[in-house]
């Protein structure tokens, strides 16, 4: 499953960080990544998986253009467009969920509204506003918002997480459906390695900080067919190359 993991397919996104550092809290800077390159192949799935506190979400904040202060740079040659899920929803207290969608939306774009809320379980709250939502459904809204922009880039930073497991499988049905038939590229940050193998196209196991890629895995497609087997063998393979950087 290792090795060359898109050949002879164009990268639709590439992101180089030769260095980005925080200022913890006694003052002394923590190198989170380091020479540290990673590209997108156009319509592939790519999961990220690796320990907490090794660049993940910052490498996501990279890519959508929130962090700057990065010695580096990001290449989108095709000028993909950017839909993001945060952790958090990060909706608009001030707005309803149908608004919150809408302001995510080019003027220009189809008002698609009602189909999301349709297909992510959530049309009988378009007039509720965030406050009134449980986590959940504040979820499913946050994940429309993104989807509503018919984005080539989907960005998404565990965006199943505290979700009971009927409401998460439901939304990664949706999105793989969404991704598929969009051709949408898509990076994605979990903990969850059982959910990157029945999402993604490819893994990419990080190191600890300063990360760094200890394997990139193609997964065997299709994704909805996996079996059992396929995913015990995939583990196997993340463990192992968790086990070199040890």
């Amino acid at each position: 499953m290792n090795g060359a993991p898109h050949a002879g397919v164009p990268d639709a996104f590439e992101i180089t960080v030769t260095r980005k550092a925080h200022v913890a809290a006694d003052a002394t800077r923590v190198v989170v990544l380091q020479d540290f390159i990673l590209s997108l192949p156009k319509s592939g799935f790519v999961a990220l998986i690796g320990p907490s506190g090794c660049g993940k979400t910052t490498l996501l904040r990279i890519a959508a253009g929130l962090d700057q202060s990065f010695v580096g740079k990001v290449r989108n040659p095709e000028a993909l467009r950017l839909g993001v899920v945060f952790q958090e929803p990060r909706l608009l207290p001030w707005r309803n969920v149908a608004e919150n969608i809408a302001l995510a939306r080019p003027a220009a774009m189809p008002d698609n509204t009602a189909d999301l809320a349709d297909r992510l379980g959530f049309t009988s709250v378009l007039s509720r506003y965030p406050s009134e939502l449980s986590l959940g459904l504040a979820r499913r809204v946050s994940l429309a918002r993104a989807l509503a922009i018919d984005p080539g880039l989907l960005l998404l930073d565990e965006p199943f997480v505290s979700l009971d497991g009927a409401s998460a499988d439901r939304l990664r049905e949706v999105l793989a459906q969404t991704v598929g038939q969009s051709g949408a590229t898509v990076l994605m940050v979990t903990h969850d390695v059982v959910e990157a193998i029945g999402l993604a196209d490819t893994l990419i196991v990080l190191s600890e900080r300063p990360a760094r890629i200890l394997a990139r895995i193609a997964l065997p497609a299709p994704r909805g067919r996996r079996t059992i087997e396929d995913t015990e063998a995939i583990l196997a393979e993340v463990r192992k190359a968790q086990a070199t950087a040890g």
